[in-house]
């Protein structure tokens, strides 16, 4: 007899009871009356975005060879659209269709797709045209306050810190309006197919050959004041072709977080705290005929005070950070075999503009990725005649831990130099958006990174200091 998967058994079991718990909690489907106009069974939103970009840094993006010893000099600038539209049939009472499409990325006047924008730590892999972003049917009761739902689905955790992508599955939501709750409960079989691997950790392979994911969150707002968020996240990618000499990696990873937001009067406060373990399989870091089995044991976390000035302004002191190490061990092994090395799960988490971002144009850590990084900031943010937001701001960036120069190419060259500092960089940035009309919005950004000792340690550089880049986009809203 062929034996079924615990994972398996959990996707099946999701679907049988949250199909059960229906039935019994709503009137029997009927068909769709005659007289419900057409009006009421069918709505859309979406909006077309088109930007463009200038770039222009003299500090490379990533390791460089020793033979590098010519200053990194480069200008260039890029335009993009894209268009999502979202739209919503109400088949009856109980039913509705939700399908979700996506034109773009669409990126002009770049030779070189790989250096920046989508497809180097932007969103999506940058070749799609029209993509299906959501494909949903949904039975619910009625009044609304159970549901269920299968096919292409988004799901992300708070901030996108753990994950925010979309993947083929089935959801199941309660609503507890007298317990101030509401649950929500996913099993992802595949993920999206135009997610990067940018941490090179696996997670996202060409084929996605037996993953299966499985989120469910708890939301609580009975604490006047207060809203927060208990999760829990596993990821199982198993890949039963690889051998032990194969490069590939397995793994069974799991996340728990809680997020909480509170406010009273002017003073704000938002905490994150996620926890991450779990094992992976890779050939061993000195031997690669050798399947191994490691460990994860690490943690990330988000905080925010503000304070809101009159109507007009808010001062906010900000902060995230994972645990781990960016380069190489003291041994010269690679940090990716570290227990504390944070993982993520598809991430979309932005903090800054530049150096932790995932909207595109230059990105140093793609995706957002928080791995051996502690970053703290202050932002100032300002409302004008209720149509013009300006926000300005500032971060200091550091690694966790003190980067490693013994294996570093240029600093043991150099005696003199072989120091150690944990200050990677500072990044300033100022955003401009304007409510041209009650839909149209014109937007502009602007950021600028300045490089410290710990960035060039970690790429191995000595010359280069900072990159900067400016975004005119706008936004129509339907």
């Amino acid at each position: 007899m062929r034996r079924i998967s615990p994972s398996r058994l959990t996707g099946l079991a999701l679907v049988i009871a949250s199909s059960l718990i229906l039935a019994f909690s709503s009137r029997p489907l009927h068909a769709q009356e005659s007289s419900t106009p057409i009006a009421d069974r069918f709505s859309y939103r979406g909006d077309m975005f088109i930007r463009g970009i200038y770039l222009a840094r003299d500090l490379p993006l990533k390791s460089q060879s020793y033979n590098t010893t010519s200053r990194n000099r480069e200008e260039q600038d890029f335009y993009s659209a894209r268009l999502r539209l979202d739209l919503a049939f109400r088949a009856s009472q109980y039913v509705d269709v939700l399908y979700g499409l996506e034109v773009g990325e669409l990126t002009f006047g770049r030779d070189n797709a790989s250096r920046a924008g989508p497809g180097s730590g932007g969103k999506g892999a940058g070749a799609a045209n029209l993509e299906t972003r959501e494909l949903i049917l949904k039975f619910r009761n009625y009044p609304e306050s159970l549901s269920f739902s299968a096919g292409i689905l988004n799901f992300d955790t708070p901030r996108g810190l753990v994950t925010g992508t979309s993947g083929a599955g089935a959801k199941f939501s309660a609503e507890m309006r007298a317990l101030h709750s509401s649950v929500d409960a996913y099993y992802i079989r595949s993920e999206d197919n135009s997610t990067l691997d940018g941490d090179s950790n696996g997670f996202s392979d060409s084929n996605f050959r037996n993953v299966n994911m499985g989120l469910i969150s708890w939301k609580f707002s009975g604490i006047p004041g207060m809203r927060s968020e208990f999760y829990g996240m596993y990821r199982q990618d198993d890949d039963p072709s690889l051998t032990a000499g194969d490069s590939g990696e397995t793994s069974r990873v799991y996340w728990g977080g809680i997020f909480t937001q509170y406010k009273a009067g002017q003073f704000g406060l938002m905490l994150h705290g996620v926890g991450n373990w779990g094992n992976f399989w890779r050939p061993g870091a000195t031997s690669t005929s050798i399947r191994k089995r490691y460990t994860i044991n690490a943690g990330a976390g988000q905080y925010e005070v503000s304070w809101q000035f009159l109507d007009q302004l808010q001062v906010a002191l900000v902060g995230a950070g994972a645990s781990g190490r960016l380069g190489h061990e003291p041994n010269a092994s690679s940090s990716e075999f570290r227990t504390d090395q944070f993982r993520t799960n598809s991430s979309a988490f932005q903090f800054t503009s530049i150096a932790l971002d995932s909207s595109g144009g230059y990105t140093i850590f793609p995706g957002g990725k928080l791995t051996g990084i502690v970053a703290h900031g202050i932002e100032f943010r300002s409302t004008i005649f209720n149509v013009l937001q300006a926000d300005f701001s500032a971060y200091l960036i550091q690694l966790y831990r003190s980067p490693v120069v013994d294996y570093n190419a240029y600093y043991t060259r150099y005696p003199a130099l072989h120091r150690s500092d944990r200050r990677l960089g500072k990044e300033y940035d100022a955003k401009f958006a304007w409510r041209f009309l009650s839909d149209l919005t014109l937007e502009a950004k602007l950021a600028y990174f300045d490089a410290d000792d710990g960035y060039r340690i970690i790429n191995d550089v000595v010359y280069g200091d900072d990159m900067a880049e400016i975004q005119i986009s706008a936004t129509q809203k339907f």
